[in-house]
């Protein structure tokens, strides 16, 4: 539930960030923030590695 609640802090704060930059005059393609938003599946789960 920890790593839910970071995962979700962390997209709150890349999406202020891209809000700013856009307000700033900066084009975001939505290619590009498909690449930040994959989650890396070659490693396990967090809950798994703590509790076998």
């Amino acid at each position: 539930m920890l790593t839910n609640a970071v995962i979700f802090h962390n997209a709150l704060d890349i999406a202020e960030f891209v809000r700013q930059l856009q307000e700033e005059g900066w084009e975001i393609d939505p290619e590009d923030l498909a690449h930040v938003a994959v989650p890396d599946r070659a490693h396990p789960p967090l809950r798994r590695v703590l509790h076998p």
